[in-house]
């Protein structure tokens, strides 16, 4: 079906090549005759080709083959689908690859596929030619076993499948021995692959095996990470009481990996707070540990296993951030400024959660204390976690996001310095700021950026979020992957103003069917409340096409200026470089074609006499030897080497031996030039390389002729 949704597409009258290998009917449908190759053109109401297709018909592939139709895989994972067309004598075999939830598996142009998360994909495969198609399911499952140092230990998915879930992984062996509590899972008892999907364990025991007023484990370690399969990520350590008395839960600890991105390792602790002994039999250890510092030495266990273990887990150790809750993150502090900890982490910033809770003695105490032990420090935007927060995009419309999923970005960094985010808003202010236009990348942090606004009692700017701009495999424009900026182009031969009109044209339509536009009719006719919310693909042909067109409309004079520098790359001979520019203006798309284009007047490149045999023309070798011969004597007594004489010299020879113009003037081009393309026809390039030239290299075609005729 020839159909497009592409306005300056619509209408066209298409024609076939070849007649015999496809026909066009009802100038709607293609039909295949018989097998060959053929474009289809598409012309307009102007009958200017707009648009050309090749089409190729052959044998079809009748099935796809595939070893199976369910593929199993853990996140991380990498198969080849090894897929093979059918049957082999298919004309075009090629396969195309698609998924259906590339968030899950991705798959490549060669049929690699990649697990990414956890959760369900169906892979397309389908011939070119469209007439087979073979979908695989794609189950991808997380890896839930983790290795530590002590052996492996096997974790769940939460119930909503985003994040993964260790429960009361034992962190070190006990400091008191039967004096204290027995840990959730005792090091004793380690072998093998333990599990770690209990959400919670028997309560802390005693040597005399009897349970203390029913409390949970006084430490208890469960470790929640987001189920990307990602590396390398943040880690919190969040302390706090245990169970929902510092409202934290399952469903919170979840939330909070999904909204940050990183792993939190929850410590809980319930059987004697921090410097509190309320069993005669916690007295019977130590010295230290009769002090009342037998939390703190299991809170720093833990600590210790966060730095050495929590690396299996996907978590970076130099990036640990210790929080808590109310009394946790009093207890945070402590646990960092106690001799025992420093130097444990390269760095931590202790953030005390929850301090409407605190009464304003506790809370000023823990501001003293952090400051008088010189701990760093950063200022945060407190940013509701109830409620919504609706803005308004001129191109999006109004968006609205939960608070909960808003973090409190730093504003003010440890060292002093205010973060980007921060001095961004300030100083668009400051600027008076009223439009800010970006990339819709930016639409997600548009919601904090405006709660800075209000705070500082500020108007909000208008927002103007731009469709993104990917290159032909739908990927991001970045000059870190290797895309062109700006100057890039320049240096590649394109003119400033058409990058303009292009990019000017990427995500936004005119009302008139029209392409080339100045800068001056832009900014008369764009409007960018046209723009499309779709991405923009970065077409490289259509870049050159435009170019073209505005070389082919530049005035000759700067367009001589601007070539002048690529014909003299090109030819050191004493040629007459303005006439080539005028050749060439019309027939390049960029500058730097200019070269490989006019070469051939410098020297005579190296070429085969099959360029002789030209089937339009009706030319072979053999008859392009004998008009060349022919030729030869009359262009040796020709005194006057300009174009029109030279030009009125053949087609009187043409007249002579009743042929077609063609026949003559092929073989003429090709001996002088070497190329099946040139800027200009027989006798123009003869009149620039001269009578001496010309023959010259006329008779070294007839040499070559002659030997490839013997």
């Amino acid at each position: 079906m020839l159909s497009s949704n592409q306005n300056k597409y619509k209408n066209l009258t298409w024609k076939s090549g070849n007649k015999k290998i496809v026909k066009i009917i009802g100038n709607k449908k293609i039909k295949g005759v018989k097998k060959g190759k053929v474009y289809i053109r598409g012309y307009n109401s102007r009958k200017k080709k707009v648009l050309a297709i090749r089409v190729t018909v052959g044998k079809k592939v009748s099935k796809i083959n595939v070893k199976s139709t369910t593929v199993n895989m853990y996140v991380g994972d990498k198969a080849a689908l090894n897929a093979a067309a059918a049957p082999a004598s298919a004309s075009n075999k090629k396969l195309f690859y698609s998924s259906s939830n590339p968030a899950v598996a991705k798959v490549s142009k060669n049929g690699r596929v990649t697990a990414v998360l956890s959760g369900s994909s169906v892979i397309t495969i389908q011939s070119k030619d469209g007439h087979a198609v073979k979908k695989i399911k794609i189950k991808v499952q997380s890896e839930l076993v983790r290795s530590t140092s002590k052996g492996k230990v096997k974790g769940i998915e939460d119930a909503n499948g985003k994040s993964l879930v260790w429960y009361g992984v034992p962190y070190g062996a006990s400091t008191a021995g039967n004096n204290r509590w027995k840990a959730p899972q005792p090091v004793a008892a380690w072998s093998g692959t333990r599990s770690a999907t209990a959400a919670k364990q028997p309560a802390a025991q005693y040597s005399d095996g009897t349970t203390y007023l029913g409390t949970e484990d006084c430490l208890y370690v469960n470790v929640y990470r987001p189920n990307n399969g990602k590396k390398n990520l943040p880690v919190m350590v969040y302390l706090h009481g245990g169970g929902n008395a510092s409202g934290s839960s399952d469903v919170s600890f979840s939330n909070m990996v999904s909204a940050t991105n990183a792993i939190v390792v929850s410590v809980e602790y319930r059987l004697g707070a921090f410097g509190y002994l309320s069993h005669p039999a916690l007295r019977n250890g130590t010295e230290e540990e009769n002090s009342g510092n037998f939390t703190l030495l299991d809170v720093k266990a833990a600590l210790i296993w966060v730095r050495d273990e929590i690396r299996n887990f996907g978590g970076n150790p130099g990036n640990v951030t210790l929080s808590g809750f109310s009394a946790g993150g009093r207890n945070a502090l402590l646990c960092m400024i106690s001799p025992g900890m420093r130097g444990l982490f390269h760095k931590a910033i202790i953030f005390s959660g929850g301090c409407n809770t605190c009464t304003n003695e506790e809370g000023e105490e823990s501001v003293e204390e952090k400051l008088a032990a010189g701990m760093p420090y950063v200022i945060r935007q407190n940013n509701p976690t109830e409620g919504t927060t609706t803005f308004q995009d001129d191109i999006y419309g109004a968006i609205t996001v939960d608070n909960g999923e808003l973090d409190d970005m730093i504003l003010i960094k440890s060292d002093g310095y205010p973060t980007y985010n921060f001095a961004n808003v300030v100083d668009d202010h400051l600027m008076g700021i009223t439009h800010v236009v970006r990339g819709n990348e930016y639409l997600s942090s548009s919601p904090k950026y405006n709660r800075l606004y209000e705070a500082f009692g500020w108007e909000v700017p208008v927002y103007v979020h731009c469709p993104l701009i990917t290159d032909e495999e739908h990927k991001k424009l970045s000059k870190r992957c290797g895309h062109c900026s700006f100057e890039d182009l320049l240096e590649q031969g394109f003119l400033p103003e058409t990058i303009i009109n292009f990019v000017a044209l990427l995500g936004w339509s005119p009302e008139e069917d029209r392409e080339i536009y100045s800068l001056e009719e832009l900014i008369q006719v764009f409007d960018y409340h046209h723009m499309s919310k779709a991405p923009s693909v970065f077409d490289y042909t259509k870049l050159k096409w435009m170019n073209g067109e505005y070389l082919k409309a530049m005035d000759f004079d700067k367009f001589y200026e601007m070539a002048l520098p690529y014909l003299k790359e090109a030819i050191t001979k004493d040629c007459d470089l303005k006439k080539i520019a005028a050749m060439v203006k019309t027939r390049i798309e960029v500058f730097p074609d200019i070269p490989s284009l006019v070469d051939f007047f410098e020297e005579l490149p190296e070429y085969d006499t099959s360029m002789y045999a030209h089937k339009k023309m009706k030319t072979t070798p053999e008859s392009s030897l004998e008009v060349l011969r022919e030729l030869l004597p009359l262009l040796e007594a020709q005194e006057d080497y300009g174009n029109d004489a030279l030009y009125a010299l053949l087609m009187d020879y043409v007249a002579k031996k009743g042929c077609k113009n063609g026949f003559v003037l092929w073989p003429v081009r090709t001996a002088v030039s070497g190329k099946q393309m040139t800027p200009c026809g027989a006798t123009e390039m003869m009149e620039i390389v001269g009578k001496e030239e010309s023959l010259k290299r006329i008779q070294k075609a007839i040499e070559m002729l002659e030997k490839d005729n013997l």
